[in-house]
């Protein structure tokens, strides 16, 4: 295991149903522009706030995840959350990786602007503002959400791709060219998934 002990570590959980070069972007963005060393992708085991219901395996996801950020500098990726099960809660995962990566610094945890109006429904969100970093990314909108916690904004290119989209794209059989790694697309097919 990586020894981040002295690094400026981000995470950032998602679904990834598929990962696609959006999250690549904001990711070097976080990476860029506020100075972390390293960002760790983390797919959901099952999401809290999102619905779920048609996301791939677990296993997918991850190995999509996985080939995306194959020998990108600074990239990681963690099944912590999947080996964990359950549902997802962040302050459970900051947790764990912080014990696991034997970590003492503050893990920064990123997030989309969708989700900043639902901080006060996060497990244990007082103690996790003061023990992590709260990164937004602008995603819906293109302005600054004032929240009553303490959240950082990151001047992240905002890119019109979405996993709903390219699962749609998918099912109609047409091309997902540039929106995800051409291993995604490949992984993608071989393994036909998003087919109905």
């Amino acid at each position: 295991m990586i020894n981040l002990s002295d690094k400026k570590v981000a995470i950032y959980g998602g679904t990834f149903n598929p990962i696609h070069i959006g999250h690549l972007l904001t990711g070097f963005d976080v990476i860029e522009k506020l100075k972390y060393d390293y960002i760790i992708y983390i797919p959901t085991n099952i999401s809290v706030h999102k619905n779920t219901n048609n996301a791939l395996s677990a296993k997918h996801r991850l190995k999509m995840v996985d080939l995306s950020i194959k020998g990108i500098k600074g990239f990681l990726s963690s099944d912590v959350e999947i080996r964990r099960g359950g549902l997802t809660y962040t302050i459970d995962t900051i947790r764990q990786l912080k014990e696991e990566y034997k970590y003492n610094g503050k893990f920064g945890i990123v997030f989309g602007d969708d989700l900043i109006e639902d901080l006060s429904t996060w497990k244990e969100i007082e103690l996790l503002q003061d023990i992590a970093d709260l990164i937004c990314l602008f995603r819906n909108n293109r302005n600054i959400i004032h929240s009553k916690y303490k959240v950082r904004w990151v001047k992240n290119r905002v890119v019109e791709i979405n996993s709903t989209e390219i699962r749609e794209r998918i099912n109609k059989n047409i091309s997902i060219n540039f929106m995800v790694t051409n291993d995604v697309n490949k992984y993608i097919l071989t393994k036909k998934l998003y087919r109905n």
